[in-house]
């Protein structure tokens, strides 16, 4: 059985007698099943954004909170299960070379080093500059 690693901070309760958050950022969590910053730090900031009565002081604090734990927020483009089809429009080379790498995802994409990339047949500092302009115009970090 494989043991997981969670950060010391992860089983903090939101709620409790150590006041980490106000009582209405911690009750909305505890509305949407959050019951430690360990949960929270798997939820997105737009996520909880659009929830009813959940602002921006409230996410400041959960943010506040998750760094004083040694945690923070999911971004959304890691786990973003959009096709790269519908959100980056790119060159038939580009898009041929990374479905030979059999990446269908933004998350995908977002996720492989720029050396994979780059060892693609047919891939080049044109199409990786394409891409990161793409990203760019989306408002995603460039490949790392």
């Amino acid at each position: 059985m494989l043991a997981t690693f969670a950060p010391p901070g992860a089983h903090t309760p939101c709620r409790g007698s150590r006041r980490l958050l106000s009582r209405k950022a911690a009750n909305l969590l505890a509305a949407h099943g959050i019951d430690t910053l360990g949960d929270a730090a798997e939820r997105t900031a737009s996520e909880m954004l659009g929830w009813k009565g959940f602002g921006q002081t409230c996410l400041n604090e959960v943010v506040a909170a998750l760094a004083r734990a040694g945690l923070r927020l999911a971004r959304a483009e890691e786990s973003d299960p959009t096709p790269l089809y519908h959100r980056l429009e790119l060159s038939v080379r580009a898009r041929k070379c990374l479905r030979s790498l059999e990446i269908e995802t933004v998350g995908q994409l977002l996720s492989t080093p720029r050396h994979v990339l780059m060892s693609v047949r047919n891939f080049g500092a044109v199409s990786l500059a394409e891409i990161d302009a793409e990203l760019e115009r989306c408002g995603l970090p460039r490949i790392v």
